[in-house]
């Protein structure tokens, strides 16, 4: 029991810096704790003492009792429309919302994906541990994947190991809506 409750301290500031969009580096500076020992608190290679627990808990705008107390497990998540929370998203015209709630231990998440028009993923193709599937629900999407082009339309599904570099863009002059799922979540945790 007090492994879980040391191991949860890391797990609840990750997640409450992520929910307020906070870099490591601006938690830092907030709270005067140190970049690296805010990265080994997170995940769980080292225990913060108590004056760095209050300090991380005033950044946050908690209490310390926050990071200690057991909380039952989430094994169940509903997300309303309106309290879904938004993404950041280094692309320029491309707009996420996240689906998935605060799951413990949770092995996917979706999203809601828009893409403006002629928005895409960058320059450079990207490659992360695990799966993708998308779901085009509005207009058009093309993925590159090993230098082949997916062209996907509404109702198209693709699946894929996102180990894969790729790369997507949407080349209408439209925006496209997708339903993103991703195992394991590469940008929430």
């Amino acid at each position: 029991m007090t492994d879980d409750v040391i191991k949860n301290i890391g797990d609840r500031i990750k997640i409450l810096r992520r929910e307020n969009r906070l870099t490591i580096k601006r938690l830092s500076e907030l709270s005067g704790v140190s970049p690296a020992g805010i990265h080994k608190i997170e995940n769980n290679q080292m225990v913060p003492t108590i004056a760095v627990l209050l300090k991380l808990a005033k950044a946050l705008n908690k209490t310390v009792s926050y990071f200690i107390e057991e909380q039952p497990s989430r094994e169940i998540e509903l997300v309303k429309c309106k309290d879904r929370r938004k993404l950041f998203s280094s692309q320029v015209h491309v707009w996420m919302e996240n689906l998935a709630g605060a799951m413990e231990d949770g092995l996917l998440t979706g999203i809601v994906c828009t893409i403006d028009r002629k928005g895409n993923s960058g320059k450079t193709k990207m490659s992360h541990r695990g799966e993708e599937m998308i779901l085009v629900t509005d207009n058009v999407i093309e993925f590159n994947i090993r230098n082949t082009v997916y062209r996907l339309s509404k109702g198209d599904c693709l699946h894929f190991r996102s180990e894969l570099p790729h790369s997507w863009r949407n080349p209408t002059n439209k925006k496209t809506k997708t339903f993103w799922v991703f195992a394991p979540a590469p940008f929430l945790r």
